[in-house]
């Protein structure tokens, strides 16, 4: 999966989400899918929302690098009800690393 800097980030039900910007690395230690502790985030900006999300890389369910655009295994319903915009506490700890967007592969997602 290939997801490119300023690539527009979508949701299941095609609702726009915002544009990528970095990728947020949480520690090998405290990485628990079980409990919500995603390994990496995809931060995504959304300026018409006012809002950012940091959406866990186990929700990102296809990238097309030639056309700039990353769906979500979610419906925005289903993300506006989850904690992703709420900056994870190893961001603000800054216990973890970030990661600008390039034109490169992303990370391959965990399992939920």
């Amino acid at each position: 999966m290939v997801i490119k800097a300023n690539a527009e980030v979508w949701t299941k039900d095609g609702k726009r989400l915002g544009r990528a910007r970095r990728w947020h690395y949480r520690p090998e230690e405290e990485v628990h899918p079980d409990d919500l502790l995603f390994a990496s985030y995809l931060e995504v900006e959304n300026f018409e929302l006012g809002d950012v999300f940091f959406v866990p890389d186990a929700y990102l369910t296809s990238a097309d690098g030639s056309s700039d655009r990353v769906v979500v295994d979610a419906t925005m319903w289903e993300v506006e009800r989850r904690t992703w915009t709420r900056m994870p506490d190893f961001v603000i700890a800054r216990r973890g690393r970030a990661a600008m967007l390039q034109d490169g592969p992303a990370p391959e997602p965990a399992s939920r």
